[in-house]
């Protein structure tokens, strides 16, 4: 016995319960079993059967193999009733073995040319009409380490024979021997006629590698070959390596066609975690987020008139009664929250993960789809609630870039200056309406000729005017800058806002969604790897 092809049975056998359908694990288990009472029970006996229809002269066969009258044959007996055995070795030597096939009326002896632990079996007829007989024949089988299936020049085509047994059995064609029997009734010519049609009709049924000989159990032409073939299996150990080793295979190939054909990708895991980001609401936090940023800039960078207003709009809100609740430091983004994953939104995200395990239960054996299907929705369900529970831990504050605070200086400054330029005009315009003596107005030019420069065009431009209107073109200018500037952060911020909804997304969806389905193909191909494993 192969010990790898077993440990390979059992590791196919491990990925295969509870998800391939139970006539297939359990047919495997059986050969596994079976493949241990043979090392356990035969020791070193082998056991060869002979089967056969009715007429085809198994019996003498059988006889004839042993060189003993043990079978009865022709009128006294026309159809094998029971299971007859003969061991050749000491008595009792294969009591157990004999007592585990089921054998009870069996003969001991030792013969010359004939093998020790030889155990040679004649068969009820695998046609009678007694289905216990068949029931007998179907039984053995599977204890059986070399088969010869004994036919004559009438029947050798029998459909119940080909279709019945040698083609359902093809995976053991290398324990078989194919007799053709009674050849002394045919011609020399018809008989090489019938056995090359045998040999055809055992190729169409895929048993290629069975053995076909001739012989005539009443003229004993070609039993001496029978016999040798016999004997050389036994002596070189063959027969029992070939009959392990076809258990191995066919229940290997049974799990392999179990576990049905390849399963294609159905889910690529960035598109399964792209669709659920937009589901949950991405674009709508990144949308905010990105607002969020520009209002902050808009504060920092705009215009000082327009900084001014908002800052008292706000502090008037706080202040007053029907006022609302102070606006947090914008960098903590305390508004850009994720909405929850609940009505429509849970609906989508049941959906799409459900998707996949649709196409992919298609493809599945029965068994193995429902319990997909099962825990594909367990998992569906409780999804929402998962990705809820992980994106409202999400945080979006980010830090101000330190150029800001340059240009709120500048705002500042310009409309300090503004402030300055207006209340002097304003005074002026005072004195000269309560007919004061009107007091000198420092010009551009004065200003010129204090910081020792020349004096230009310009030079006679009120200084009040000049700070107030250049603060009021100024300060628009470099607010409308600034604006621009901060275009690149908040498209940055709304990269960011999007980049952490998608990767706690990722978070949820791989572990609940991707790998169970990944492993599904997983197992499958681990199942088909260690099943063919057993067959190399």
């Amino acid at each position: 016995m192969s010990s790898h092809q077993t440990e390979s049975l059992a590791a196919a056998l491990e990925q295969a319960r509870g998800w391939l359908d139970a006539a297939s694990v359990e047919a495997a288990e059986r050969t596994l079993t079976g493949v241990s009472d043979r090392e356990a029970i035969y020791d070193q006996h082998v056991v060869v059967a002979l089967a056969g229809g009715t007429g085809s002269g198994k019996s003498s066969l059988f006889n004839r193999l042993v060189d003993r009258e043990l079978s009865e044959t022709g009128v006294a007996r026309p159809t094998t009733s029971r299971t007859l055995g003969f061991v050749s070795g000491e008595a009792g030597a294969a009591n157990e073995l004999l007592a585990f096939i089921g054998v009870p009326e069996h003969h001991t002896e030792i013969i010359e040319g004939i093998p020790e632990h030889l155990v040679l079996l004649d068969m009820p007829d695998h046609d009678s009409a007694a289905i216990e007989h068949r029931l007998e024949v179907d039984r053995l089988i599977d204890k059986v380490d070399v088969l010869i299936w004994v036919v004559d020049p009438e029947k050798y085509a029998d459909a119940e024979l080909h279709d019945g047994y040698l083609r359902p059995l093809a995976d053991h064609a290398a324990t078989f021997i194919v007799v053709l029997n009674q050849i002394d009734l045919i011609a020399e010519d018809a008989r090489r006629e019938i056995q090359s049609d045998l040999e055809r009709l055992l190729s169409d049924a895929g048993l290629t590698r069975a053995t076909v000989m001739a012989t005539s159990a009443a003229t004993g032409e070609g039993v001496d070959e029978l016999r040798a073939e016999v004997v050389r299996r036994v002596n070189d150990g063959s027969a029992a390596r070939a009959k392990i080793g076809a258990d191995l295979d066919a229940a290997a190939r049974g799990l392999v066609e179990a576990a049905g054909a390849e399963l294609p990708t159905t889910v690529v895991p960035g598109e399964m975690v792209d669709k659920m980001t937009i589901a949950v609401g991405a674009g709508e936090v990144q949308e905010l987020a990105a607002a969020n940023y520009a209002d902050d800039a808009r504060g920092h960078l705009g215009f000082f008139l327009t900084t001014w207003a908002r800052a008292a709009g706000t502090a008037i809100r706080t202040r007053l009664p029907f006022g609302g609740r102070a606006t947090a430091d914008p960098r903590h983004a305390i508004d850009v929250v994720v909405p929850p994953v609940r009505g429509a939104a849970a609906t989508q995200v049941t959906s799409l993960a459900l998707a996949p395990v649709t196409d992919l239960e298609d493809r599945l054996p029965g068994p193995w789809a429902a319990r997909a299907r099962s825990e594909a929705e367990a998992r569906a369900e409780a999804l929402p609630a998962l990705l809820d529970a992980d994106l409202r831990r999400l945080e979006f504050s980010y830090r101000r870039p330190r150029w800001w605070w340059l240009f709120t200086l500048i705002q500042t400054l310009l409309g300090v200056l503004a402030v300055v330029g207006f209340l002097w005009l304003a005074a002026s315009f005072l004195v000269l309406f309560l007919r004061f003596p009107e007091p000198p107005v420092p010009t551009l030019g004065g200003l010129f000729e204090f910081l020792g420069l020349p004096r230009g065009r310009f030079e006679d431009v009120p200084l009040p005017s000049l700070l107030l209107v250049g603060a009021l073109i100024l300060g628009p200018l470099l607010g409308w800058l600034g604006t621009g500037l901060s275009r690149a952060g908040r498209s940055r911020q709304r990269r960011r806002a999007r980049k952490k909804v998608h990767e706690a997304v990722r978070g949820v969806v791989e572990p609940e969604v991707i790998a169970p389905l990944e492993a599904h193909s997983a197992r499958r191909e681990a199942i088909v790897a260690a099943a063919r494993a057993v067959r190399t």
